[in-house]
């Protein structure tokens, strides 16, 4: 009895925190193999731990991301339709299963720092080399200074890093996306599209040129990105200058056409003014993070030793 209850609050949390996206995909016809991976909530002491350790304060939609599960990941394949390969076992064709989907953030431990990292030769600081990298590239980079933290989100792509970005906070200025000198107005629209509170740190992409692209103003709004996208191959470059590569835009229209791919997304910073006035009529599927502040009480059975998880 206990574990089916387990089970049964732990299927309802999964559903809860990906807002349907599980079953979305149960009935989306082709997609099989879909797990979820989550691991037990971290505790105050642990996320205190790591707020001395780095010195900075988690925002509050991530806090209690990590206060109700520490990382999470979920994967799903496909089988795509007139293609088939031998099955040596059986000696029949079957239609291959090609991973696909991809949501994951990193557990609390593997939530660390870009710098200090040393390379095979040399000891190379990323924090000062991305600082160089910033004076030398466009306008559409974070504003980095000697107390800017990065810390990586996200470690699976093949096309980049999400990242953590916490600009320098004394100067009590967001970084700016656009290069334009409209940058202030502009980022007004954008809060006003976006219906977002303001966060401590901001969500970015540092992709395979070291080039900098803002995705998402704070946590919730990146993770909701990513449920709306349902993991789909380098989904994030949708919300960047150079749009989806060739294999993101196919598996976006097999599996989800309804994106619409044809119709790029505008970078964040790059809406124009009707499109911000036009924003309040735009219904948005917001991700509360007010639902991540269950908390789980983990207790050993005296009968088997296995974990209990219950709320």
């Amino acid at each position: 009895m206990s574990n089916k209850l387990d089970s049964v609050t732990s299927d309802l949390f999964n559903d809860q925190v990906t807002l349907g996206l599980l079953n979305a995909l149960e009935n989306t016809a082709g997609v099989c193999d879909l797990t979820v991976k989550r691991s037990l909530p971290c505790d105050k002491t642990k996320i205190g731990l790591w707020e001395q350790r780095n010195a900075c304060m988690l925002p509050d939609d991530v806090r209690s991301f990590y206060a109700s599960c520490d990382g999470f990941k979920l994967t799903w394949s496909y089988k795509i339709e007139g293609v088939t390969t031998a099955d040596r076992a059986s000696g029949s064709e079957a239609r291959p299963a090609l991973a696909i989907g991809n949501i994951t953030v990193n557990p609390l431990a593997e939530l660390v720092r870009l710098c200090d990292v040393k390379s095979d030769s040399v000891n190379m600081n990323v924090m000062r080399d991305l600082q160089m990298l910033d004076r030398l590239s466009d306008d559409g980079t974070p504003s980095f200074a000697e107390n800017s933290k990065i810390f990586e989100l996200d470690s699976s792509l093949d096309v980049g890093h999400v990242c953590l970005v916490y600009v320098d906070e004394n100067r009590g200025e967001a970084a700016d996306p656009s290069p334009s000198s409209s940058s202030a107005v502009r980022d007004r629209s954008l809060d006003s599209y976006l219906h977002e509170e303001p966060s401590c740190a901001s969500i970015w992409l540092l992709d395979t040129t070291y080039r900098w692209h803002l995705l998402a103003p704070n946590f919730s709004n990146y993770f909701r990105k990513a449920l709306v996208h349902m993991g789909l191959p380098h989904w994030q470059l949708r919300f960047t200058d150079m749009g989806l590569t060739s294999t993101g835009e196919f598996f976006m229209n097999l599996v989800a056409p309804h994106l619409n791919v044809t119709e790029k997304v505008p970078a964040i910073g790059q809406l124009d003014d009707d499109e911000s006035l036009s924003a309040d009529t735009v219904q948005l599927n917001h991700f509360d993070p007010s639902i991540l502040k269950t908390t789980f009480k983990v207790s050993k059975s005296k009968k088997n030793g296995n974990p209990k998880v219950s709320s």
